[in-house]
């Protein structure tokens, strides 16, 4: 089914939010090496639900951030976030510090029939960039970012 991704050019394409993986025993586990870290950057998950629930199921999860129990907190309920069927919702957060191996999770909710489903992520660095000048004395500074998007098929 197509997926709305309209309203931003930040979004991940339609052809990567019809794809996902999906945590059938109730969860979604990963490990990664983020080379260029540690350091301070944006993580973002994008969700997108591409099966049809009956009406008595739900996809309700959480993401599990070993040692920072302050972000493992809110519920993803992906058709009630996204306020509709196949349309994309993008939680996450625009200012981070991250280390080199990343592990978090995702993880269903108790009163959840169905297990967490992720389409997409992304994990950017703020990188310093630094144009100086001719003669040493005045620079300037500003933040840029490499985007990364991981297709998750």
């Amino acid at each position: 089914m197509p997926i709305d991704v309209t309203g931003s050019d930040e979004l991940p394409p339609q052809k990567v939010m019809q794809t996902a993986v999906v945590g059938t025993n109730g969860s979604l586990t990963y490990r990664l090496n983020l080379h260029g870290f540690p350091g301070s950057g944006w993580a973002f998950s994008y969700f997108a639900e591409i099966e049809d629930l009956a009406a008595d199921e739900s996809r309700k999860f959480r993401l599990v951030l070993p040692g920072k129990p302050e972000l493992s907190k809110d519920t993803v309920n992906i058709q009630e976030n996204a306020q509709r069927k196949y349309r994309v919702y993008g939680p996450g957060y625009p200012n981070i510090s991250l280390p080199f191996t990343l592990s978090f999770g995702f993880s269903k909710t108790s009163d959840s029939t169905r297990g967490p489903l992720l389409n997409a992520m992304e994990i950017s660095k703020y990188v310093e960039k630094n144009d100086g000048s001719i003669d040493g004395k005045y620079g300037s500074c500003s933040l840029s970012a490499h985007r990364l998007f991981v297709c998750t098929p």
